[in-house]
């Protein structure tokens, strides 16, 4: 019985840590194409703090027939047009070149890490954010 009783008080705890649901309040991701071409170079806007977590890395993965073909780690920077468009503020963004006819197969995870202190040194898992990046293009900031 002690035992199904903490098992019950840790889940919240565990569903709060480890989040993947997007609250309204959350700054909206966004993707902008900045060159066109067969290739495309595209940047990933999305919030820089989700639930007081910092974005850490972006993962995108290349898709086919709902089964991963690549996956791979993109930096997350801050912007640079930060200093001239206060509409930059609080996101951060990766950078990604992708052909053109490969758009709706690709997906990206962001995600975030609490900083060591939050927790008293514990370290959990920070929430998730995933992302189509067909759904990200057709998106308006």
């Amino acid at each position: 019985m002690k035992f199904l009783v903490s098992l019950l008080l840790l889940f919240p705890l565990i569903t709060f840590a480890c989040s993947n649901t997007a609250v309204q309040r959350e700054l909206k991701s966004y993707a902008l194409v900045l060159s066109k071409g067969e290739l495309l170079e595209v940047a990933v806007y999305f919030p820089s703090e989700v639930e007081k977590a910092k974005a850490s890395s972006t993962r995108v993965a290349y898709m086919k027939n709902n089964k991963v073909v690549l996956w791979v780690a993109t930096m997350v920077e801050t912007p640079y047009q930060l200093e001239n468009e206060p509409k930059f503020e609080g996101y951060s963004v990766s950078y990604l070149v992708v052909n053109a006819e490969k758009i709706n197969e690709i997906e990206l995870a962001v995600q975030y890490s609490f900083p060591t202190d939050v927790y008293g040194g514990v370290t959990m898992c920070g929430p998730v954010r995933n992302y189509k990046l067909s759904e990200l293009l057709s998106e308006k900031l």
